[in-house]
């Protein structure tokens, strides 16, 4: 029972079990029983974040273990293991690494590879926390030398993304993409071979027309899952390309400065080759570019769907965090954004694919009309998306947005926001609409999106809009532009044609602007019914 919710985490009820278990070994006064429920009681402990109570109790089974003799040689071997695990994160490495060269020599006495491959897996994670890289791969390799002999595939696996990560810190960015694709290729299979597993049992289980249904289901989740597969993969191929490009530039700068040092007459050979990388990668950088403008709407479909209207766009670099989505629900009815993704430049215009796919897969696939329930569903999506990686900064991923439906039949407006509000100009008077206070993805106090509707009547305007305005350093003092003064001058333009406003935004922003650097990327909607 402690071993079945140990394994189910639930870490209370396996203490209570563990604990009723030493109680019933002390009182048979058995050894061995004792000694495993202080392996089982330590092991919980240091689960629960106490891994100085769990070293001390297994301290005292190893005491035990060690006074039982020679034939129970294989467990002391996992205790000393257990006691190198509480050691490290308490910060006694010394002592960490003794206890795991200690059970290492008793494993490699008994013969076990799972468990000789285990320690040297251990001995690898320690290594690339102390940023001994090479030693870190050295180990890795050792364990997987150990899991090819009982064919371990899902450890294997999971071993070449250890060894992928270490030679990303590393910086040797191929390495790393060759071991991430062994990683990938080795999950494919072993997700394939349960899948065809799991369809034998169903095939043995149900006969006629039930074994038949089922068969059919499991095909097509088969299916639904390569897509799924296929789409994660590209994702991370691409983001792993860029990653390769910006790192081999930088080595190649890095290389540049070093061998100016050593010898100036090397420096025209130098300059050659960096020159030729900046214009393979601004190449590389363009392409994306083309790639990001494919997902935005087109000139046709932004007049037929919003015929009076501005988009003022303007990114920071050759590709963009911020974008601007429409689409068409109905005869009479558009709904249309302006999104801003977490960073900008090809980072953030990867992360605006992600979050454009999730909107219209909001709309496509689940059928969503009601722009509240499509940012949850979005925010859904973006989260799942990112929940599978092991880099800590993506889990805070995501997009902000204003997010707006409109009918021009009855003047109907629905709209949602994720941190970023909308302003309406209605008949004159100014009104400002909230959007909750949290983003598009994943979020520690997520709630459901709240839904704003209201009218409009002929001549009314709306404004949607990312933070690149307001957020954008200028002026005689070298100060934000800020949200008043981005209000006031809406306000001020609102009577004018759609066209005029965005030509007297665009040149009051790079008024402000002047020198400074544009700092985000910028997006602002006019609407007009």
């Amino acid at each position: 029972m402690g071993n079945t919710y140990l394994g189910t985490e639930d870490y209370k009820k396996a203490l209570t079990y563990y604990q009723r278990y030493n109680n019933y070994a002390t009182e048979v006064n058995d050894s061995f029983k004792i000694a495993v429920s202080y392996f089982g009681i330590a092991n919980v402990k240091s689960y629960l974040g106490d891994n100085k109570e769990a070293l001390r109790i297994n301290e005292k089974c190893q005491d035990l273990v060690i006074a039982m003799g020679p034939k129970y040689k294989n467990l002391l071997g996992s205790v000393y293991t257990n006691s190198a695990t509480f050691s490290y994160p308490m910060g006694n490495k010394e002592l960490a690494n003794k206890y795991l060269d200690m059970a290492l020599e008793i494993k490699n006495a008994m013969g076990n590879p799972y468990e000789k491959g285990q320690i040297y897996a251990i001995k690898g994670e320690w290594k690339a926390d102390e940023k001994q890289y090479e030693q870190a791969i050295n180990n890795y390799l050792k364990a997987i030398e150990y899991y090819e002999i009982i064919d371990a595939k899902d450890l294997i696996s999971e071993t070449n993304k250890d060894i992928a990560t270490a030679y990303y810190h590393w910086k040797k960015p191929l390495l790393a993409y060759d071991y991430l694709t062994k990683h990938l290729d080795l999950n494919d299979s072993l997700y394939n071979n349960k899948q065809l597993a799991l369809m034998e049992e169903m095939t043995a289980k149900y006969e006629g027309a039930e074994k038949e249904k089922e068969i059919i289901f499991l095909n097509q989740q088969h299916k639904v899952q390569e897509v799924q597969i296929q789409k994660n993969e590209t994702i991370l191929y691409i983001s792993l390309g860029a990653l390769a490009i910006f790192l081999l530039l930088l080595i190649w700068v890095f290389i540049n400065y070093r061998q100016k040092q050593k010898a100036f007459s090397l420096l025209s050979v130098q300059k050659a080759i960096i020159t030729e990388n900046n214009r393979e990668i601004l190449d590389s950088i363009k392409y994306a570019e083309r790639i990001q403008n494919a997902i935005l709407p087109s000139p046709e479909l932004i007049k037929k769907a919003l015929p009076d209207s501005f988009i003022l766009y303007q990114p920071k670099d050759i590709v963009a965090g911020d974008f601007y989505w429409i689409h068409q629900l109905d005869e009479d009815t558009v709904i249309y954004a302006a999104a801003d993704c977490t960073g900008h430049g090809v980072p953030g215009a990867m992360l605006s694919v992600v979050c454009n796919n999730a909107l219209l897969r909001s709309i496509k696939e689940f059928k969503l009309t009601q722009p509240a329930k499509i940012l949850d569903k979005a925010a859904e999506i973006v989260a799942d998306t990112f929940e599978r990686s092991e880099e800590e900064c993506y889990i805070k991923d995501g997009m902000d947005i204003s997010l707006c439906s409109v009918n021009y039949k009855t003047g109907d407006v629905q709209f949602s926001g994720a941190n970023n509000a909308l302003y309406l100009i209605k008949e004159g008077v100014f009104t400002e609409i909230k959007g909750d206070k949290q983003p598009v993805g994943q979020y520690s106090h997520t709630k459901p999106f709240t839904n704003h509707t209201f009218k409009l009547n002929k001549g009314d305007v709306i404004y949607s809009f990312t933070d690149g305005y307001p957020d954008q350093f200028g002026g005689p003092k070298g100060k934000k532009f800020m949200y008043k003064q981005f209000r006031e001058l809406l306000i001020s333009i609102s009577q004018k044609n759609m066209a005029t406003q965005q030509q007297e935004l665009t040149q009051v922003f790079n008024t402000w602007k002047g020198e400074h650097e544009q700092v985000d990327d910028l997006c602002v909607i006019g609407v007009r019914v």
